[in-house]
């Protein structure tokens, strides 16, 4: 077993652009944006209290009904879903092109020839390169 570790590791150290610079550089990107829109809003809105329609968003809450706050708690989720699905979209795109050359590469760039010299088998190289996707 400890062959089938160190394939694992082989993965993270020939893809660890795809696996750990990737969604590190897409959530930088994402807290950001989310902190210069936090910036902006407070600077335009200040100490004041928001307002949507001339009515502030604290008292809006207090006389909602429970219906109402439970449509805006969806809201809420919803859109916390979709700032998740950015992350997850490139986690679809690393892992097409990881899996599209993951066999390719080691062909392309002769490193094969060394691997085959390790004592693991066929089926340990093929399973780690899916256990490193999965």
């Amino acid at each position: 077993m400890n062959a089938f570790v160190t394939l694992l590791k082989r993965e993270f150290w020939e893809h660890r652009g795809g696996f750990l610079w990737a969604p590190l550089v897409v959530i930088s990107v994402f807290v950001m944006i989310t902190l210069m829109g936090l910036t902006i809003g407070e600077a335009h809105i200040g100490g004041r209290n928001m307002q949507i329609s001339g009515m502030p968003i604290a008292q809006m809450l207090e006389s909602a009904s429970i219906e109402k706050q439970a449509e805006i708690t969806q809201g809420i989720q919803i859109g916390l879903a979709s700032m998740a699905m950015l992350v997850q979209i490139v986690l679809g795109f690393v892992l097409f092109f990881y899996l599209l050359g993951a066999l390719f590469d080691d062909r392309k760039d002769r490193s094969i020839l060394f691997w085959k010299s390790m004592p693991v088998s066929d089926l340990q190289t093929v399973a780690s390169k899916v256990a490193s996707a999965a």
